[in-house]
């Protein structure tokens, strides 16, 4: 276990600590941690180490504030319940209804509940595909600047990637259903919704490309 995971699991369940507080708590739950933190400190105390060069940097990921000299955990309305980060477009859930910013949280979350059903297969791999193919094409079609040929080709490429993977009848269950057939059904329509929407929306800017050269 890493010192920022032994750190966020705490806070998860703590709620409030000050410095002095988790220096105290890893001395006595995880010796070894407490140890590096020591060597990392140098001839500086542990404590100021542990505050300023591991929790503020934490801060910065939006789930953990400062409180005079308590750090107070402050969770996004959609985090991981396990690395604690926020969460978008791109999650897992679990039995319990709980968010995983992606399958290796899930998987080394303890606590986590994964759902067993007949399409848990179906599901972790078109979680990492959406994993793949999403956020790209989103970023294409924020950033990219389509009068660069090389941006062109790149949502091309995207859009005929997206058209195969979605024709390819390996979902064809789930659009029939309509994701309602239990938890694990929803949420691969719902991430199949979201390729669609952005496969649509390459298709619209590839078109007008094809316009403006003809």
């Amino acid at each position: 276990m890493t010192i920022n995971v032994w750190l966020k699991q705490v806070m998860k369940k703590q709620q409030k600590m000050n410095t002095h507080q988790l220096w105290e708590k890893m001395q006595q739950e995880e010796p070894t941690l407490a140890k590096k933190v020591k060597k990392q400190s140098g001839k500086s105390s542990p404590i100021a180490y542990l505050g300023r060069h591991i929790l503020k940097p934490l801060s910065e990921e939006h789930w953990l504030t400062r409180d005079g000299k308590d750090w107070v955990i402050c969770l996004p309305e959609n985090h991981c319940a396990y690395c604690l980060r926020s969460v978008d477009d791109v999650y897992v859930i679990d039995a319990n209804d709980h968010l995983y910013c992606g399958l290796d949280c899930l998987d080394d979350d303890e606590e986590a509940d994964p759902i067993e059903d007949g399409y848990w297969d179906d599901y972790a791999m078109l979680v990492m595909d959406f994993e793949h193919y999403y956020p790209e094409a989103q970023r294409l079609l924020k950033t990219a600047d389509f009068e660069d040929e090389e941006d062109r080709a790149l949502a091309r490429e995207l859009y005929d990637d997206l058209d195969e993977y979605l024709g390819s009848g390996d979902f064809t269950t789930i659009y029939m259903n309509g994701g309602d057939d239990g938890p694990l059904a929803a949420e691969m329509y719902r991430m199949l919704m979201c390729l669609e929407e952005v496969h649509e929306q390459l298709l619209k800017t590839i078109s007008k490309d094809f316009e403006k050269q003809t």
